[in-house]
């Protein structure tokens, strides 16, 4: 039985090497399996790829209704989809995975962050938590300590962006995976000073 598979992490904790390694495991058993990032994410036009240098072909999500991807199931015998970047899908796309799932059986994997730089969920991320299947962790740690990395932190000039600034700026170069601790210190949300 075919299942919604979503996997999150922080920047830089792999999501899309682990893209490219299902992609792989699904082509090397001679099986059919296409990759769509949503177009949102306008790094690398037609391609997933990751830090290192490996890529994978992917097709980009323009429409609502995942047309693109439905185009791919009639024009071929695929056997699971993978997304990346599956924070930025909406609810009615995730609405249409779902029955991709479940009248088409199809299995789905959906890779993408959880929260944005202000520690809330994405729209697609919520929709993902509240409907999926599986839920996976990839875990990283903090870029300050060695505690388990949770938040992803916007940096400007090595300082936290204001928690009011736009909420999506595409590219991992701003990016800092912090644990919640350094997440609220680099954000001016120290309460210890106030505790006696």
């Amino acid at each position: 039985m075919a299942k919604l598979i979503y996997t999150h992490g922080t920047m830089r904790s792999g999501k899309s090497i682990d893209v490219i390694r299902a992609y792989d495991s699904y082509a090397k058993s001679g099986r059919k399996a296409i990759v769509a990032k949503p177009s949102i994410d306008t790094r690398d036009k037609n391609v997933v790829k990751t830090r290192k240098g490996y890529e994978t072909p992917s097709i980009i999500i323009k429409t609502p209704n995942l047309e693109e991807i439905f185009e791919e199931i009639y024009k071929h015998d695929v056997e699971s989809i993978i997304i990346d970047e599956a924070q930025f899908l909406t609810k009615k796309q995730v609405d249409v995975l779902i029955n991709i799932v479940d009248f088409f059986n199809i299995p789905v994997l959906c890779y993408g962050l959880k929260t944005n730089f202000r520690g809330e969920l994405f729209d697609g991320s919520k929709a993902l938590l509240e409907s999926a299947d599986n839920i996976e962790e990839i875990k990283t740690v903090c870029q300050y300590c060695s505690r388990k990395a949770t938040h992803n932190l916007r940096s400007i000039n090595g300082e936290a962006a204001p928690l009011d600034s736009d909420e999506i700026v595409i590219g991992d170069e701003e990016y800092i995976q912090v644990c919640r601790k350094h997440f609220n210190l680099k954000n001016g949300t120290n309460f210890s000073k106030k505790i006696k």
